[in-house]
């Protein structure tokens, strides 16, 4: 009988006899992973696959990542003059017109220089320079010239410039939107942006004109009774009797 290595049995090797039935014991196998298992290998996510894993930008590598945004504070209403205030604000909240119209602050209107002042805490200043450039803008725009050479070109230059003798609201509103556009410029008073319409600016320009507009009725009524006046002497001295009709 040939030689069987001790591990394979039970016992000790015991004495032959008839007695004794011999059968063999294997010890069992490692511990091991079994055919086809699969293995997950992310300590991550047990419970998902490396290909399932991905972060958000894997979806679309071209989303920039998430960023929080900035915190935007309450801006404050814009409501002062040029030399303290500029347009650009985070926020910008627009400025209404008062109700009515300039120059009649007895008939339901405003008063232009108080209301930005007291109001909208202009400078005496801030209101000065403003009329002041409206008004530059007023003779580069509206023909400001003398009424000799008015009387002279008004007919033909009423369709194309803006007329001293009509009211704001008879002036051609495109060279008004030009007008409110170089008041409202980086370079003059940006600020002006903020307030409805240009509301100030148009509210200076109906003024203006209003003030040409009964000064030059004002002298074209005088030459009009001076014109009277002399049609009236030549006729008197048309009808007054000669010399020789005396005699």
């Amino acid at each position: 009988m040939s030689e069987v290595p001790g591990s394979y049995f039970a016992y000790p090797h015991p004495q032959v006899t008839s007695r004794i039935n011999f059968s063999l014991i294997f010890c069992p196998p490692p511990a091991g992973p079994k055919v086809g298992m699969q293995i997950n290998w992310d300590l991550r996510s047990p419970t998902s696959s490396p290909s399932s894993v991905a972060s958000p930008l894997a979806t679309n590598p071209l989303t920039p990542p998430p960023s929080n945004p900035p915190t935007v504070g309450p801006s404050a209403l814009p409501t002062a003059g040029p030399l303290s205030a500029r347009a650009g604000c985070s926020r910008v909240v627009i400025i209404p017109k008062p109700v009515g119209e300039p120059g009649r602050p007895g008939s339901g209107g405003f008063n232009l220089e108080d209301i930005l002042q007291n109001t909208y805490n202009w400078t005496k200043k801030d209101v000065e320079t403003l009329l002041v450039r409206v008004y530059s803008y007023v003779s580069r725009y509206l023909f400001l010239i003398s009424y000799s050479i008015l009387q002279a070109y008004i007919h033909r230059e009423a369709t194309r410039t803006l007329r001293l003798d009509t009211s704001y609201c008879s002036q051609n509103q495109t060279l008004i939107n030009k007008i409110c556009e170089m008041a409202m410029d980086a370079d003059h008073w940006p600020v002006l942006t903020n307030y409805d319409n240009c509301w100030p600016v148009r509210s200076a320009l109906k003024l203006i004109l209003k003030y040409k507009s009964e000064a030059l009725r004002q002298v074209e009524g005088k030459r009009v009774a001076a014109c009277i006046r002399d049609v009236i002497d030549n006729r008197e001295k048309s009808h007054e009797p000669s010399s020789s009709d005396e005699v």
